[in-house]
């Protein structure tokens, strides 16, 4: 039986959970991005129309 260190497979799974969260953090900014973009053309939009002078 093979000797293995005390914080062997724990060591690991904490690696991979970090792995994990740091994949969805870095997937929140393209996310984040798609929200920024549609809420520039949104005020845009709003700033049109308050600015026109339509009657």
């Amino acid at each position: 039986m093979p000797c293995r260190s005390r914080y062997g497979s724990r060591a690991g799974q904490t690696m991979i959970e970090y792995l994990i969260i740091a994949a969805m953090l870095l997937a929140t900014v393209p996310v984040m991005a798609v929200f920024l973009r549609a809420l520039r053309q949104q005020s845009a939009r709003t700033l049109e129309l308050a600015a026109s002078e339509y009657p």
